[in-house]
Parts: C-alpha cells; structure tokens; sequence
C-alpha cells in the first residue's frame, strides 16, 4: 500500500510539473509572437506614413485678387510643397484668370505644369529659370504668354500652344536648352522678338496659319 501512495505521489509530481512547463512556454511564445507583430504593425505604419507624405503634397498656392474684384491670379508656391503644379480654375468662389508676374521665377522643385482653361495670360518671368519643368499643359483658354515666362527651363522637351493663344512674348521661350518640338496654333497672330532664342536642339517647328508678325531673332 505504501508503495503505491509513493508511486501515485511520483506520478502527480510529474504531472503537476510537467503543466507548469507548459503554460511557461505558450507565455513566453504568445510574448514572443506579439512582440513580432507589434513591431511589423509599427514598420508598416511608418512606411504608410513616409508614402503618403512623398506622394501627399501639402499647402496651398498664393493668389491675389484682380484690379477687377471679380478674379483671382495665382501670385506664387504659397505654402505648397509639391513638384507638380494644377492651377485650380478658382479660389474662394472666384475664377482664377492669370498667373502673376515672377510667381514661380527661380523655382527649381517644379516638373509639371497644368493650366487650366480659365488663365487668360502667363505672365512675364511666370516659370523663369524653373529649370525642373519637363511637361506643361497649357488651358484652351489662354491668350497670352508673357515675355520670358518659361526662359530659362532648360529641361522642357515639347511646347504645344493652344488655338487660344494670339500673343508669344518676348523671350518666352529663350534659352530652352532640351527643347526640340514646338507646335504654335491657328490663333497666334504675335511671335515677339527672341522668344525661342538659343533653343540650340530644336528639330521641328510648325507655325499657325494666322501668325502675322515674327520678332527679330525667334529661333536663333
């Protein structure tokens, strides 16, 4: 009889410590496991985070309200720290019509341009030096380009100008170093001096039907 109390007593010992055994090791790897998985929920929340902010551009452009009260023009980068600029079609109720004179002169960010169809005018030195600028999509809308407003953008390609347009200021285009194709609507009646001056890799150039008067020195 003693003997087998001394036996059972064996057997609950192993038992009892066999279960504590395992209840240390699922507590260890239940730790183990959420430690893992708080620290891929942290990285992936900070990889969401630096996406959004590369490909999230924050801020607004500058606009000053027109001589007229009734427009808006767009004055400068504002607080916006994106590389592609879409100039709305208004702002706080009013149509935006211009882009102001020097607004983005000398930025170095920019690589795209879109302008919608209710800018009339670029203005002078708009895009000077904007030397990022590769692409720009010019609004239906748009009559004049102001002298030296996109001078300087060595890295622009292509320069397609709407019907709209009826004046090409003066050295508009000048100094476009990359610049090979230009196509000029059936509505420009003004080529002014210069203004596609020294745009030494030019290899194709078609004018509109309605162009009337070419300033001295515009493709050379």
């Amino acid at each position: 009889m003693k003997n087998i109390l001394k036996i059972l007593s064996l057997i609950l010992v192993f038992v009892v410590a066999f279960s504590l055994f395992m209840v240390g090791c699922k507590k260890k790897t239940g730790s183990l496991n959420g430690q893992s998985g708080n620290q891929t929920e942290s990285e992936s929340c900070e990889k969401e985070s630096q996406t959004e902010s590369e490909e999230a551009p924050k801020g607004e452009l500058a606009f000053v309200l027109n001589e007229d009260g009734q427009s808006y023009s767009v004055s400068g980068i504002g607080t916006f720290t994106g590389k592609e600029i879409i100039i709305p079609s208004t702002h706080e109720g009013l149509e935006v019509t211009e882009i102001a004179d020097g607004a983005f002169k000398g930025n170095l960010e920019i690589t795209r341009l879109v302008i919608p169809t209710t800018v009339k005018k670029v203005g002078s030195s708009a895009f000077w030096y904007c030397k990022g600028i590769n692409a720009i999509d010019f609004g239906l809308g748009l009559e004049e380009i102001g002298e030296e407003s996109f001078g300087m953008c060595a890295s622009l390609k292509i320069v397609r100008i709407p019907d709209s347009v009826k004046i090409i200021g003066k050295d508009s285009f000048k100094n476009c170093l990359d610049l090979a194709i230009v196509e000029i609507g059936d509505s420009v009646t003004e080529i002014y001096r210069g203004a596609f001056g020294f745009c030494k890799n030019l290899v194709k150039v078609t004018i509109g039907k309605s162009v009337s008067s070419i300033g001295k020195n515009v493709f050379f």
